[in-house]
């Protein structure tokens, strides 16, 4: 094959699949945090929680948001809360009340992300809740009644609420994505027929689509949603969906021999993100953050980016995409030594056409690629040598 056709080709590899070229990422851990973590991101906020040893007293951990422009984090709320999503409006997730004796309640509660006072949604009657999701003005996740959860949306701008758990479900449901008044989640069909990834289109009714593709009936779960795509685990194999069963696709690298298993729990428009774990001879192995952009073929290992040695495992929960194309992922990573979670942000910038004709250049008299490792410094030092932690 001709030099200039596979110069051509690697640029076109290039611009679909963000696997080579403009990837970065950075530790947002705050300096005077004990542990931290991102499970959500829309528009320039993410959310999650953080913990400290000189937090508020009985206070395991925080609700809290990070805002993506500043690199700024911020406590959401004062008690022990955790945040699972956010949109621009509004963050969710839980309130944690423990009555001793190993009696306990979680309570879904959301955060206006303006500012102003929580608001538990929990409703009258339930014995907990929690919430997975937020669109717009929209909160979802589960309320539990009758020993059974029930998936549940609550409109934060309405003051109405919906139950969705229908009538044929023998174990319980939830909602784990939602997109404006569409949601998937789990739903519990019987021993028999197992738990299987399901979508509602409208969350005013109880009406569900059924995701599993009976490969391994009762053993799917989706997690996210956005536009026509939906994703979340066949049987552990990371799944990507287009409204029907029927369209399943099948996202985990087998083309890995050492991939064990993969889970999908965040999408936006055509890129998927989550997990793969990776077996090792001793029958344990690490868990590294993964990235797929519509096919087990475009499966590209996040882990990578990070310092080589200095996390044993990470984990992609969530992605945005920018006007500009730029792609945010959100997660955490578990350092080597065995210390608490840190709070990672790794970002996709799109080359200027002109970067890319400079790259053309300069690949033309290059035999091969290297991905790149590393990892930014952006946030204060944590060394009195004034450097980053990963590069003494």
């Amino acid at each position: 094959m001709r030099r200039s056709t596979i110069l051509a080709l690697l640029l076109l590899v290039i611009i679909a699949q963000p696997c080579l070229s403009g990837w970065e990422v950075t530790r947002v851990h705050p300096v005077d945090a004990d542990w931290s973590q991102l499970e959500s991101i829309s528009g320039r906020y993410a959310s999650g929680r953080i913990e400290y040893t000189n937090g508020p007293p009985g206070v395991l951990a925080q609700a809290a948001l990070y805002d993506v422009k500043t690199n700024t984090w911020s406590a959401l709320d004062a008690r022990d809360t955790y945040a699972k999503a956010n949109s621009t409006q509004w963050a969710a997730g839980y309130l944690y009340t423990d009555y001793g004796l190993g009696n306990y309640r979680f309570d879904a509660t959301a955060w206006p992300i303006g500012g102003g006072p929580a608001r538990v949604l929990t409703p009258t009657g339930s014995i907990g809740s929690d919430a997975f999701a937020v669109s717009g003005s929209m909160v979802a996740g589960w309320s539990e009644s009758a020993g059974k959860r029930h998936a549940y949306v609550w409109d934060m701008a309405t003051g109405k609420q919906y139950d969705l758990h229908p009538e044929e479900a023998v174990a319980g449901s939830d909602i784990a994505g939602l997109d404006g008044t569409r949601a998937v989640g789990t739903l519990g069909l019987g021993a028999a027929a197992g738990t299987h990834a399901v979508l509602w289109n409208d969350v005013t009714k109880k009406t569900y689509v059924d995701l599993d593709p009976d490969t391994w009936p009762g053993r799917s779960k989706a997690n996210a949603l956005s536009g026509d795509s939906q994703v979340g685990y066949v049987h552990m194999d990371a799944a990507l969906w287009h409204g029907t069963a029927e369209s399943w696709v099948n996202l985990h690298p087998y083309h890995i021999p050492t991939a064990n298993y993969s889970i999908a729990f965040g999408v936006y428009q055509n890129v998927q993100v989550g997990i793969t774990h990776y077996a090792m001879p001793d029958g344990t192995g690490p868990t590294y953050a993964s990235v797929w952009f519509g096919s087990a073929e475009s499966f590209f290992d996040l882990h990578s980016l990070l310092e080589p040695g200095y996390y044993r495992n990470s984990r992609a929960n969530d992605v945005g995409v920018a006007e500009d194309g730029t792609i945010y992922i959100v997660g955490y990573g578990a350092p080597a030594n065995g210390g608490p979670a840190e709070a990672l942000l790794w970002t996709y910038v799109v080359p200027e056409p002109g970067s890319l004709a400079a790259l053309a250049l300069g690949l033309a008299g290059l035999p091969f690629f290297r991905r790149p490792r590393g990892i930014t410094c952006r946030w204060k030092p944590t060394t009195s040598s004034g450097r980053c932690p990963q590069h003494p």
